[in-house]
């Protein structure tokens, strides 16, 4: 039996070129999480705060993980670390051998996998 997928997740999308960052122009996989009680001023994430307008419909990790085909992929949000599975998501893709980045404002934590890039 897989595990379910508890994160609500506004978007995915595949076979993007990373645009910003210390990995700009290299092939990268979205995953936006939903969710974020930080309500920064200059967010541009209209989905951020609620969670509510879900389009993915996501069940389960394995799910999750055979939509994905780069060698990185970039989870954000939303604010990813107030979701409490989110370092089981993030074992669970780099044990796929991809790079995993996390875009965070820095106002939640959670431990999570030494090789992960966090960016602020």
């Amino acid at each position: 039996m897989t595990e379910k997928l508890i994160i609500p997740i506004h978007e995915t999308f595949q076979k993007t070129i990373q645009g910003e960052g210390h990995w700009a122009g290299t092939p990268v996989d979205f995953i936006r999480l939903a969710g974020c009680p930080v309500g920064c001023h200059y967010c541009d994430t209209g989905y951020a705060d609620g969670g509510t307008n879900l389009p993915r419909k996501i069940k389960t990790f394995d799910e999750l993980i055979n939509e994905l085909f780069s060698p990185r992929v970039v989870i954000s949000g939303g604010e990813p670390f107030i979701h409490k599975q989110l370092p089981n998501l993030v074992n669970r893709i780099e044990a796929t051998g991809r790079q995993v980045s996390i875009e965070t404002s820095g106002c939640y934590w959670q431990e999570i996998s030494p090789q992960t890039w966090i960016t602020l």
